[in-house]
């Protein structure tokens, strides 16, 4: 159970910085890679227990992130396979699709398929990915810079109201948190990346 979650965000933004200075990195080793995959993983492990905890703004929690899939070429995807990816996916169509949150948590957490990509200049590009349940039908694709935009988001993200609604049926509270003010981003297309709806930017 996280009471405090300053330093989870905290370590939100340092992971969003880290991994802003390794887009342009030329060398990679197996430590490299490691070193990334964990700092992804334990950041979507961290955002999913904030989420639990009921520690960010609802409009946060509620966001669809927009993001590419690419369907499977039908054959069977296994251990011993997952990394031929261009062989088990369509990687030269992708269609675009908006999920929850919490779900590209899940998928990145439960991660069956996890490829770091580069683009034509050897930068770090995105990651592809998917879960257990999930690598039969597609895989998904997220731009390392969206990555890094959803960890800022996170770690900058405190709600300025909480309001408590005792459901007897659960036996235990609803929590809804608020934000007074529509968060700050970088540009205004990230504002179309979160598809975040304005009946979550409620008074405190």
């Amino acid at each position: 159970m996280i009471w405090e979650s300053g330093d989870w965000k905290k370590e939100l933004l340092k992971t969003a910085s880290k991994i802003s200075k390794r887009i342009d990195q030329k060398r990679w080793t197996q430590r490299s890679l490691f070193l990334l995959e964990k700092e992804i993983f334990f950041a979507f492990y961290s955002i999913r227990k904030l989420i639990e905890a009921k520690k960010l703004s609802d409009y946060v929690v509620e966001a669809k992130i927009l993001i590419h899939s690419f369907k499977s070429t039908g054959l069977t995807v296994t251990r011993l396979n997952r990394d031929r990816i261009d062989e088990l996916y369509d990687l030269q169509n992708s269609s675009s699709e908006s999920i929850k949150l919490q779900t590209v948590c899940n998928q990145f957490i439960h991660s069956y398929i996890f490829v770091p990509c580069f683009g034509e200049f050897n930068e770090l590009d995105g990651i592809i990915f998917c879960s257990d349940h999930t690598r039969k039908n597609k895989v998904y694709k997220l731009a390392i810079t969206d990555l890094i935009e959803i960890f800022k988001m996170i770690g900058s993200d405190y709600p300025t109201s909480t309001q408590f609604a005792f459901d007897e049926k659960l036996d235990d509270y609803h929590v809804v948190n608020s934000s007074g003010d529509i968060p700050e981003f970088d540009d205004q297309a990230l504002y179309d990346f979160f598809n975040v709806d304005s009946k979550f930017f409620l008074e405190s």
